[in-house]
């Protein structure tokens, strides 16, 4: 999360927005006592789409972790995605978290073994001890043959020598972990599905071949369909679940945010976004006393959206932001523009499409209608889809459109659909009835007449204009 936040701050008791507390203290008791009935590591697979809140559920759980006494090591795969050797940034983070414990002196000499063995595999290592440059050796291969022979000799010493500290590190490690009190060695893999293919695969044969040794256990915070994508792109078309399943002893999916959780998250990111920037000083251009309200429609656009944690955020972002920057713009002062900016800003973030076809009022009236009843709606939620359809109508009407166009009637018998006239009244004046309808809807305070730009248009206008620094 983008969030600014000390790490240390970032614990259940003040940053558990989606309360997933009782989750990850099954996940503890899991690994716990599991752990001992598999010969080498517990890998664990926690399987959640990108955005869910991967990262900060490890950290949570790390802090809840440690207090009970467990040694936990939290590795971000992506960080080091620029090297070749993910054992480099494995063993160094080993190195870097283990400094207590029995047998410490050992374990860290073959940590270090191990750490020399692996870099000894480079050319520019190989160059430097040797005075050989092993790919300008090899092209020249046909004149001189004691070279390569040389070349041969030294890369047989050295993975001789790889072999035989991987050995002394699984026979150190495996003595080291017995001796944690009775708990697993824990290490957190995150990112590991944003790093490039070739990448992720090395650190997953690492993770088995050199590190498969009980006591330790690995969670792997993957969105597994990322990963399988990165995997493909290596090796085609194969069965990745059975590829995979070579890798993780269990899987487990993070649990989804449920609607009933969305108030703390938000309530949160509205400190942040809202009342923290007002005291430094920002002003934002819909009226303070309008906050809740606007915080209110927010939580349901987000319920009806479905959004994930980082999606919600990215709304709120957004939104801060352009209401900071047009905060002088009249029509922002008006809460209902403020409202149809937030569904834009929404479309924006899940159908990308639609949201340019509504600023540039080239929509199919029917998909939108379609699009917009589809979303997820229920009885706790102060809007609804009758709601959103009427927003849709008044944000997208305007007195441009050209005559032979029949966008602005199927526009107003949609209205006239979800808010019928009286039986008895003629069909033009229902016409007439509903358009004075929609504008007081839009602006309760306007002039009565529809604009010549669609309020849609307006607002995306001046998103675009602002896209790149939102």
């Amino acid at each position: 999360m983008d969030i600014t936040n000390p790490e240390q701050n970032i614990t259940f008791d003040n940053f558990d927005k989606f309360d997933r507390k009782p989750f990850a203290d099954s996940l503890t008791q899991a690994i716990s006592t599991f752990y001992p009935f598999y010969e080498e590591s517990y890998v664990l697979s926690l399987n959640a789409t990108f955005g869910s809140g991967k990262s900060t559920f490890l950290k949570m759980w790390k802090h809840n972790l440690e207090k009970q006494g467990y040694k936990v090591i939290h590795i971000n795969a992506w960080k080091s995605d620029f090297d070749e050797d993910p054992i480099i940034h494995i063993v160094g983070s080993l190195l870097e978290n283990i400094k207590t414990g029995t047998g410490l002196k050992k374990t860290k000499n073959a940590l270090k073994k191990v750490l020399g063995a692996s870099a000894l595999t480079t050319n520019q290592l190989l160059k430097h001890t040797t005075g050989i440059d092993v790919a300008e050796t090899i092209k020249e291969s046909e004149k001189d043959t004691k070279d390569l022979i040389k070349i041969g000799g030294e890369i047989y010493n050295t993975y001789n020598y790889k072999e035989a500290a991987y050995e002394n590190l699984k026979k150190n490690l495996k003595d080291y972990v017995s001796k944690l009190e009775k708990k697993p060695l824990i290490i957190f893999v995150d990112e590991l599905d944003r790093v490039r293919p070739n990448y992720a695969i090395k650190f997953l044969e690492a993770i088995k071949h050199i590190f498969g040794i009980q006591g330790i256990c690995f969670v792997l915070a993957v969105d597994k369909e990322q990963l399988k994508v990165a995997t493909q792109q290596l090796y085609g078309k194969i069965d990745f679940e059975n590829y995979y399943l070579r890798f993780y002893t269990r899987e487990t999916n993070l649990p989804s945010v449920e609607s009933r959780n969305y108030h703390g998250y938000i309530k949160f990111l509205s400190g942040h976004y809202f009342d923290e920037k007002r005291d430094i000083g920002i002003e934002f251009s819909f009226n303070k006393s309008d906050q809740n309200e606007i915080i209110s429609f927010i939580t349901d656009i987000c319920k009806i959206f479905q959004f994930r944690p980082r999606q919600v955020e990215l709304l709120f972002r957004i939104f801060a932001q352009l209401m900071a920057v047009v905060q002088n713009t009249d029509q922002f002062v008006i809460t209902q523009y403020v409202k149809a900016t937030i569904l834009l800003i929404a479309f924006y973030i899940q159908n990308r499409k639609l949201y340019k076809e509504l600023g540039n009022s080239n929509f199919n009236i029917d998909e939108v209608d379609s699009y917009i009843l589809s979303l997820s709606y229920d009885e706790e939620l102060q809007i609804n889809a009758r709601y959103l359809v009427l927003l849709f109508i008044s944000f997208s009407l305007k007195t441009s459109f050209k005559e032979e166009d029949s966008k602005h009637d199927k526009l107003i018998n949609l209205a006239l659909k979800y808010d019928p006239p009286r039986e008895d009244m003629p069909y033009e004046e229902s016409k007439r009835e509903i358009v004075s309808r929609l504008i007081r809807f839009k602006n309760p305070n306007g002039s009565g007449e529809i604009d010549r730009q669609s309020g849609f248009s307006f607002i995306y206008d001046k998103i675009e204009k602002w896209e790149n620094f939102l």
